[in-house]
């Protein structure tokens, strides 16, 4: 997020000015005549105000921190840049002091009755919203002294435990006030002792912040930083429950951050109200083994990656020495409350459809993604803000302007009181190419191409080359179409379009036309042959100039070329008897498309071969008269040939 980008100029900052500490007095390491000092050029440059830090650095060198680029210095700026004692270093930021007044969760606070000095010290849990829209912290309820402990203020990081102060909080410092109580349950309602079983038996609190300067922020300190707490932190980007087994990460200001695996979940404990043993409450929520914790702590974070699931609300030791830490749970507690919810990192809006920079058509849909469930804010310059629904998936979709340029957006997502960062992007408006609708790109087209057809902007005049050429206009309803004649081969089309006197981005097709199925006469689908009927080879019909490549149970057995609209292939060997599928394949232009058939030839009508002697039944002598008399059967058209009828294996 951009807010770390800034602490981290700020970081910087502070570590370069350190520098000039107690180095007025230094000289300079260099041993050339007019050598700069330190104090030298503190005067000469105290009018310089790109000059940001002068100081001592090592090997006796100055150190000079400008934010310009070094060949940009002028005056004595650059003439003490030219000296081989002086170190440059380019800082393009002012330095900044670190933020003090970012609110993470965490964080220590004193809570107290107005106006008394003695009062507790607890742990934010996380930052949060009233039910108007107010910020909010949210802690835990035993923390108010049953409401009584009104009024909250900051405490000084570097003087809590867990930032380097003394563990008996003789170090404690307040830094700034908070806010004061809004809303606390300690036990049941009425910080009642609450029951076993009872959801409503819980440790929560919320403080109202009414401290302008404060700025809260929907993260959880790691305290590495006790300068600044939100330096290093964990977003928080949801509110969920604990489950057996989750490792649970917690912050607070009396011990370092630490973590532990989740062993009692949905479950409730007895908490003894602070100073009193014998005052218990019921508190629902889960047990944690593992984790670090003691007085303090109580209100502090507990997180499982980057959900938040409970505040510490207290613990003990097991009979092994362990410590048992109990966090409450924070939907059962928010839900006591009269409308507060946790503040929450919302992750910020992102493009998709067209990238930055990208081209988009006038009025054309702008795609990308936020927070589910959530509102988009579209700002632009010139132009009202417009505001879109974010889906429950993610996604959201906005329409680009109709007049063509270039536009500057700015977008932020929000959900409910949380508002994520701000991201900007440009896209250019312009006139898109021509959609081209047939043939599709891709597409393979049987016979021959007519017309390259699409649609585009009524009026505009559509230009098609490539593999075809042509221009015409594109029709009140949107559509266009050009005039080809294409047969059998693979092509590549462009179209583009004039609006408004400029010239589309390009659009393109590549498509294959392939030649019709050649026709296969002989031998005919579906038939069963005998001998005396039985095809001797492949006939069909095709395009002439065609090649046939004839396939027979999937092995070759000719080539030919269409002539006149026929083609033929001899089956060389004759046919046994038995099934067969023959496939004829007909190419032009290196397009191929084919056909088949299915047939088979009859086992019992298996012609003799020649020489073969046939039985001596007394059938030999009458033989010429029944061939005979077959022809003249044949001959008054009905032949000896049995037709089996596809897929029903009768005989006709």
């Amino acid at each position: 997020m951009s807010i770390h980008m800034k602490r981290g100029v700020a970081a910087l900052g502070v570590a370069a000015l350190t520098l000039t500490t107690g180095v007025l007095s230094a000289t300079a390491a260099s041993g050339e005549e007019g050598a700069p000092t330190v104090t030298g050029l503190m005067s000469a440059l105290s009018g310089d105000d790109s000059i940001q830090a002068i100081g001592q650095g090592e090997a006796g060198k100055v150190v000079l921190v400008t934010d310009k680029a070094e060949e940009e210095l002028d005056g004595a700026a650059a003439e003490a840049a030219a000296h081989e004692n002086v170190d440059v270093f380019v800082v393009p930021d002012r330095f900044t002091a670190f933020a003090d007044t970012d609110v993470v969760g965490g964080a220590g606070y004193f809570a107290a009755a107005p106006g008394s000095d003695s009062g507790g010290l607890c742990s934010v849990g996380f930052t949060g919203w009233s039910a108007e829209g107010d910020p909010a912290i949210i802690s835990a309820g035993h923390c108010t002294d049953d409401d009584n402990a009104t009024d909250a203020a900051l405490t000084v990081p570097s003087g809590d435990p867990a930032g380097g102060g003394e563990a008996d909080n003789s170090e404690v410092g307040i830094l700034h006030p908070l806010g004061v109580l809004g809303g606390s349950q300690y036990g049941g309602p009425g910080n009642t002792a609450g029951a076993e079983n009872d959801p409503s038996s819980v440790d929560i609190a919320a403080y109202d912040v009414t401290n302008d300067e404060l700025n809260l922020l929907p993260e959880v300190t790691d305290w590495s930083n006790t300068s600044d707490l939100a330096a290093s932190t964990t977003p928080v980007k949801a509110v969920g429950t604990a489950s057996i087994g989750d490792t649970i990460n917690r912050s607070g200001r009396s011990t370092q951050p630490s973590s532990g695996q989740v062993v009692i979940e949905d479950g409730w404990a007895q908490i003894s109200k602070p100073g009193d043993p014998s005052d218990v409450r019921w508190v629902h929520g889960f047990g944690v083994l593992g984790m670090a914790a003691t007085s303090g702590d109580s209100g502090g974070s507990m997180v499982r990656g980057e959900t938040a699931v409970g505040v510490l609300s207290g613990g003990g030791e097991t009979d092994t020495g362990e410590l048992m830490v109990w966090g409450a749970d924070l939907q059962g507690g928010l839900a006591q409350l009269d409308g507060y919810t946790v503040a929450l990192d919302l992750d910020e809006p992102a493009l998709t459809s067209p990238e930055d920079g990208g081209t988009v058509g006038r009025g054309d849909a702008i795609t990308g993604t936020g927070p589910a469930n959530g509102e988009l804010t579209i700002t632009s310059e010139g132009r009202q803000d417009q505001t879109v629904d974010i889906d429950g998936e993610g996604n959201w979709t906005f329409n680009a302007p109709e007049e063509l340029g270039t536009y500057e957006f700015s977008l932020t997502a929000t959900r409910g009181f949380d508002t994520s960062d701000t991201v900007d992007f440009s896209v250019e408006v312009a006139a898109t190419g021509p959609a081209i609708t047939a043939p599709e790109n891709g597409s393979t087209v049987v016979g021959s191409v007519s017309a390259i057809s699409g649609t585009g902007e009524p009026g505009a005049e559509v230009t098609v080359a490539g593999d075809a050429e042509g221009t015409t206009t594109v029709n009140d309803e949107g559509n266009w179409s050009v005039e080809v004649d294409l047969g059998p081969g693979e092509y590549r089309v462009s179209a583009t379009q004039v609006v408004d006197g400029d010239e589309s981005a390009v659009t393109s097709s590549s498509f294959t036309v392939i030649p019709d199925a050649p026709v296969i006469t002989t031998p005919e689908d579906g038939v069963s042959y005998r001998a005396a009927t039985a095809p001797t080879g492949a006939e069909g019909t095709g395009i002439d100039d065609a090649t046939i490549t004839v396939f027979l149970n999937d092995e070759e057995i000719g080539e030919t070329t269409v002539d006149n609209g026929e083609w033929s292939v001899a089956f060389e060997d004759g046919l046994a008897a038995g099934d067969y599928t023959l496939r004829a394949v007909q190419t032009v232009n290196e397009q191929s498309n084919d056909a088949g058939v299915s047939f088979a030839l009859l086992e019992d009508a298996a012609a003799p071969g020649p020489g073969d002697d046939l039985p001596r039944t007394g059938i030999a002598a009458m033989l010429p008269y029944i061939l005979g008399g077959a022809a003249l059967l044949a001959a008054g058209g009905a032949a000896m040939e049995i037709r089996r009828r596809r897929g029903l294996g009768d005989i006709a």
